[in-house]
């Protein structure tokens, strides 16, 4: 599948990005790489108070959603001087994470994955924990500030005790990155498709630089709420990965369509 030259930008800070910007190269696009949000750690006191969690409530799973969340929370377990004693607290439940991103950043960490959801998504992971008749078990999850309540929700609709600890907060911040070459690209005749991978980053994005021009994909069903609530039309990945959202940013280059709505996940 050849983009024939168009860019492509993803939400995510360059170093988040180089596996995107040479798949993107691969297929004769160019790559753009757009940070929009900065993380704000909450630090070793963070760190201290999931491993206390992990220690209190013995959960059954220990659930990462996403790279951001593992290397924030062992970040702070260093500062603090207990990433050590995290990784055994952690290696004593049964691993799960998102996607194969978040599973890579967990194994850095020298801690084995045991799940991974065949759907990359809350929704996806709901879908495994029912497989695994999770009922009446326990799970910690270490989080952003700016995630929501879904997938706690339905965890525990499912049957499940849920322990969430905030790691970071999250703040706009359009600062570096491609953002110089995407605004001129963005006033040409053929602007650069862009994939939004997180709510979050959908949200800062409309914060800093209001609707893209081109066309617009969204990751997976949350980051689609996210861009419906701000006005902004969009399609979604079938496959809620940075390969399917490039083969749906792809698609819509080829097509010439204008960027279309779709419906909120109920």
């Amino acid at each position: 599948m050849s983009l024939g030259g168009a860019a492509v930008a993803i939400t995510r800070a360059p170093a988040d990005a180089r596996e995107f910007c040479a798949d993107v190269r691969a297929m004769g696009g160019v790559p753009l790489a757009l940070p929009t949000i900065r993380l704000v750690a909450r630090g070793g006191a963070a760190a201290a108070e999931f491993l206390a969690a992990l220690r209190r409530d013995d959960p059954d799973y220990a659930v990462f959603l996403s790279s951001r969340a593992v290397s924030s929370l062992f970040g702070a377990a260093r500062e603090a001087s207990i990433a050590g004693e995290l990784r055994e607290a952690i290696m004593r439940a049964s691993v799960v994470a998102i996607g194969p991103r978040t599973r890579k950043a967990v194994e850095a960490e020298r801690i084995r994955v045991a799940h991974v959801p065949d759907v990359h998504s809350s929704v996806g992971l709901g879908e495994l924990f029912t497989s695994l008749r999770a009922a009446g078990r326990r799970a910690a999850m270490p989080r952003s500030a700016a995630s929501g309540d879904f997938l706690r929700l339905l965890l525990e609709k499912i049957g499940m005790s849920v322990t969430e600890t905030t790691m970071y907060d999250v703040e706009p911040d359009g600062a570096g990155g491609d953002w110089a070459e995407y605004g001129r690209l963005a006033a040409g005749a053929r602007p650069p498709a862009v994939i939004f991978t997180s709510a979050s980053s959908a949200r800062a994005f409309a914060e800093i630089a209001g609707p893209p021009p081109g066309p617009r994909v969204a990751i997976g069903p949350f980051t689609s709420l996210e861009l419906d609530r701000a006005g902004i039309g969009h399609s979604t990945a079938a496959t809620h990965t940075v390969a399917g959202a490039l083969e749906a940013a792809a698609a819509s280059l080829r097509s010439g369509a204008p960027p279309q709505g779709t419906p909120a996940p109920p």
